[in-house]
């Protein structure tokens, strides 16, 4: 999932609210969210 979530938020599909999100759904640590948002 973390690899989907990463190419969907890069892609512009995704914003930074959805990852949070992803977060409470258990889907993405909260460590891993802001590696995705934090890297491009």
């Amino acid at each position: 999932m973390y690899e989907t979530l990463k190419r969907l938020y890069k892609g512009g599909q995704l914003r930074a609210e959805q990852l949070a999100s992803a977060v409470e759904k258990g889907w993405l640590t909260e460590a891993e969210a802001k590696e995705i948002k934090g890297k491009d």
